[in-house]
């Protein structure tokens, strides 16, 4: 199978995923390979993150660790 590289997009733009059955708006997401999008309502989402970036600030820490991410067992943090 071919290489079809490596995208990472800055964007707030609706992310699957499908371990936890949850949808995110990260602030950086890496894709390998073609990116797959589900667009439903008008709404895109990207299926196949591989890697999910959340940058965490003081006024939103707090949500961001304890409800947006805590599910994801997979992230790791830096404020």
């Amino acid at each position: 199978m071919p290489n079809k590289g490596i995208s990472t997009l800055v964007t707030g733009m609706r992310v699957k995923v499908n371990d936890i059955d949850k949808y995110t708006y990260p602030d950086i997401v890496v894709v390998c390979g073609s990116i797959e999008l589900e667009k439903v309502k008008g709404v895109e989402t990207l299926l196949n993150p591989v890697v999910i970036i959340e940058i965490l600030s003081g006024s939103t820490e707090a949500y961001d660790r304890e409800k947006k991410i805590h599910p994801l067992s997979a992230y790791s943090f830096t404020s």
